[in-house]
């Protein structure tokens, strides 16, 4: 018992520091977020072909979006195929788009600014 309290504490602020250096949800092109003391930006979605909200599709699609850094510019897809790769390597971190809001709806493409990208680095 005596060494439960530091150990659990131990245990929990380790969770949180992992936490803490993941890039906040939902960020907007334009805005910025720190990987391996760099700072990564969200440029633009480049095609979104993913299925529209209100389709039945065999398959779901595929958006990609891009990313700048510095000296490069880092591709991710919504979709893992052989083809696509939802994550990308930047100096010894490992990117993983998450999430890509909104999905397409009413036939039109959405507009840049209203999308937002969940990104998590491993």
């Amino acid at each position: 018992m005596k060494y439960f309290l530091p150990l659990l504490f131990l245990l929990l602020t380790l969770s949180a520091c992992d936490e803490a250096n993941q890039p906040p949800e939902g960020i907007a092109v334009g805005q910025s977020f720190t990987v391996a003391g760099d700072r990564l930006t969200f440029l633009q979605v480049v095609d979104d072909g993913r299925c529209c909200c209100e389709c039945s599709c065999f398959w779901e699609g595929v958006a990609t979006v891009l990313l700048q850094a510095p000296g490069e510019v880092i591709t991710l897809h919504t979709t893992d195929t052989g083809e696509f790769s939802t994550t990308a390597t930047y100096k010894n971190s490992t990117l993983r788009l998450v999430t890509l809001d909104p999905w397409p709806c009413g036939g039109e493409p959405d507009e840049q600014e209203d999308y937002r990208l969940t990104v998590r680095v491993d």
